[in-house]
């Protein structure tokens, strides 16, 4: 039986290999996406509920010396403060927040956006650099690119412009103070897991 469980094993994990090469996914990505679906579909039931535009103004209050950069202070149907830092542009808005493993989620969108739901591959340049291929998940007027390599996160953290850069669009947007507005985002999530941790 154990031998026979081993095959079955075996087998599943090839099918499941065989649809990720369809997907164009290696191991890495493969699980980048699966985190990002959870928060797409999280962000999508509150989209649903909430009914207004995610890419939307919600509440707003200024992070210092952040430039322009702005930490949201409420969203819909979430009762502690959501940990989201947003800078809004003319033709994009860019917002930091972190997944339950602390990890960088950049978020991009705007409220004349209408992309509908999926993934989707583009090119992100921070500053002059070279492009990185990102992959990101859509919902509706925004897309959420997953950024768990940390040395990728500290060059932006580092960053003044960022491009977003895709087959028909280019758009490139000054993100000064994205480093500082991080810290503020890492440090919202820490308060969140100390005050949790004294409930307990």
């Amino acid at each position: 039986m154990g031998s026979m469980l081993s095959r079955s094993r075996d087998y599943g994990t090839l099918i499941q290999e065989q649809k990720d090469r369809r997907l164009g996914l290696d191991r890495g990505e493969t699980f980048a996406w699966k985190v990002t679906m959870r928060i797409r579909n999280a962000l999508l039931a509150l989209l649903i509920a909430a009914g207004p535009s995610l890419a939307a103004v919600p509440p707003l209050t200024p992070i210092v010396g952040a430039g322009k950069w702005m930490m949201v202070q409420d969203l819909p149907f979430i009762a502690r403060p959501p940990c989201v830092a947003r800078l809004e542009g003319s033709d994009i808005n860019t917002s930091l927040m972190l997944n339950k493993d602390g990890k960088l989620i950049l978020v991009g969108g705007h409220e004349d956006w209408s992309m509908g739901t999926g993934e989707v591959h583009f090119q992100l340049r921070i500053d002059d650099d070279p492009p990185r291929v990102m992959q990101a998940s859509l919902l509706n007027n925004i897309m959420l690119a997953p950024i768990f390599d940390e040395q990728l996160a500290a060059r932006l953290a580092r960053a003044k412009t960022l491009s977003w850069e895709a087959s028909q669009a280019r758009i490139r947007t000054d993100v000064t103070g994205i480093g500082i507005a991080l810290d503020a985002v890492r440090a919202c999530a820490a308060r969140q897991r100390a005050a949790q941790a004294k409930q307990k």
